[in-house]
């Protein structure tokens, strides 16, 4: 079934170096993906979002103390797209995300847009124990087919 969100939980932060987020989404509507840690919504996320890099136009998304790091941007309902995002793991410093979203269209035909994505989670004292994908407004969610993995680099 459908989720309007999609949680990793019991992570162990300060044991690994760097989680590699990536993998399909199918969208539920046309919206940002986002991205929050240790359930943690309050405004201690920035982002920058840009692209499609397609030769015709450059966009630029940003926000500064927001409540998520937005990821990506989906075309519409049903649309497939892809990503990978690197974080660091380890507390101490705060933790800057580093990535890239394929928008692919409807029922991924072909490769509509890419993106590149960054973000910043500002809080250096917390390990990551969570990791939470959601929408900013949507709540169709993501659709069956979905298929999202997280990697521990140690």
């Amino acid at each position: 079934t459908a989720q309007t969100s999609l949680t990793f939980s019991g992570l162990t932060g300060d044991s690994q170096l760097h989680y590699v987020l990536m993998g399909k989404i199918v969208a539920g509507g046309n919206d940002s993906s986002t991205l929050i840690f240790n359930g943690v919504s309050s405004n201690v996320y920035d982002y920058r979002v840009t692209g499609p890099n397609d030769g015709s136009s450059n966009n630029v998304y940003t926000g500064s103390a927001q409540t998520f790091i937005q990821i990506g941007i989906s075309t519409g309902d049903g649309a497939i797209d892809t990503f990978r995002l690197m974080i660091p793991a380890t507390s101490g410093a705060n933790r800057q995300t580093l990535g890239q979203y394929l928008r692919g269209g409807a029922s991924g035909n072909g490769i509509s847009q890419v993106y590149n994505c960054a973000g910043v989670w500002r809080n250096s004292a917390n390990a990551i124990t969570s990791m939470t994908l959601g929408y900013a407004s949507q709540t169709s969610g993501f659709k069956v087919g979905t298929d999202i993995s997280l990697y521990a680099l140690t």
